[in-house]
């Protein structure tokens, strides 16, 4: 199979996976929104180092607006109005503070080889792969998904006037939602209504960044209305997604969390440790990006402790053997920082799924 012949499989996909019209426009339009810049340029004020790098990551999102292409993906082209939105105040001064964060980052975190791998990239997004297109396409297809501007829903096998169980599914960051097509089915077919929603315009599921917590508030209230059956919510959320997932279980009290390939970042996560509520945490043995995120084995251990006491004491650890960060979903992650393929990624997708709904179905 050539890379041809899998561009023209995806576009076909695409076309049967198609969101209602004015969902692109409207995403170009939040890269102007004062809240997406906000966020953005509040990263500036933070502790650590490397979160200082999403500024520059998501620059290169902004100022390099080429087609590229990869193995088993669509060529990318970034509309005009990105470039456009770099004369907005809000780009300004934060670009300003991303050229700060280069400088730190370049100094204190990264080794030279690392950070000249990530500069010889065109984008740091990470764009959904065929099988996941294939997967939404037979979903839509069999009217067991449908899509939105802010949101892809997944259907179970029988909607009854019944209250249903309904899931709640963050991306992570820089990852097309689209991505997480093949688990989201797998959960549906489990019987539950599973919305994946999208984090753009900066694909940074994070408070404020493209993704405020505001933007997702009434999505239960939508999908409820749209089905017309009572819901009720847990949320998953993958890598950066998993941070966010915590503060919506806040924010719209959803008393069950699960979180896949989440990094020991104390600062990010909610406290929920003297909350009821139940949590799951998944891990993969082999991911290197939580390794790299925090290279240091002490710092590290450190702030695995205090990520755990933010988590309430019956929180439950699962480890994917051979499981890596980007087998939660299936896309070609911008940054080739995990070497190793770990495990074949349908079955680390199969063991996150059937790891997540039996602790979904006995808490």
């Amino acid at each position: 199979m050539t890379d041809e012949e899998g561009g023209k499989r995806i576009l076909q996909y695409r076309r049967i996976a198609q969101r209602p019209w004015g969902a692109q426009l409207w995403e170009d339009v939040q890269l102007l929104s004062p809240l997406t810049w906000r966020g953005a340029a509040s990263i500036g004020k933070v502790q650590w180092e490397w979160k200082k790098l999403l500024q520059s990551a998501a620059a290169l999102v902004l100022l390099i607006p080429l087609a590229f292409k990869r193995e088993n993906s669509m060529p990318q082209i970034l509309p005009r109005y990105s470039v456009i939105s770099l004369s907005s105040i809000w780009s300004v001064a934060w670009l300003w503070r991303g050229t700060t964060g280069i400088r730190t980052v370049w100094h204190k975190t990264f080794t030279f080889s690392r950070w000249s791998e990530m500069l010889g990239l065109p984008s740091t997004r990470s764009v959904a792969e065929e099988d996941a297109w294939r997967v939404l396409s037979e979903r839509i297809t069999q009217q067991r998904a449908y899509r939105t501007r802010r949101y892809d829903v997944y259907l179970p096998p029988l909607l009854t006037g019944r209250a249903l169980e309904a899931i709640m599914f963050l991306p992570g960051f820089g990852v097309e939602h689209v991505a997480y097509a093949e688990s989201a089915a797998r959960l549906a077919d489990a019987g539950w209504v599973v919305v994946v929603v999208s984090a753009e315009p900066l694909r940074i599921a994070s408070k404020g960044l493209g993704f405020a917590s505001s933007r997702i508030r009434d999505i239960p209230y939508l999908v409820c209305k749209e089905l017309n059956v009572p819901l009720s919510w847990s949320v998953i959320g993958h890598s950066l997604g998993s941070f966010t997932a915590t503060h919506v279980s806040l924010e719209l009290d959803i008393p069950r969390v699960v979180l896949w390939g989440s990094a020991p970042m104390d600062d990010l996560i909610a406290d929920l440790s003297n909350l009821n509520k139940r949590v799951l945490v998944l891990q993969g043995s082999e991911d290197k990006v939580i390794q790299f995120m925090v290279p240091d084995e002490q710092v590290r251990q450190q702030q695995t402790d205090n990520f755990y006491r933010k988590l309430p004491t019956n929180t439950i650890t699962k480890m994917i053997e051979g499981g890596t960060h980007k087998g939660f979903g299936s896309y070609t992650p911008a940054f080739s920082i995990e070497k190793s393929s770990g495990i074949p990624r349908s079955e680390q997708q199969f063991q996150a799924v059937a790891l997540t709904v039996d602790f979904l179905r006995n808490v």
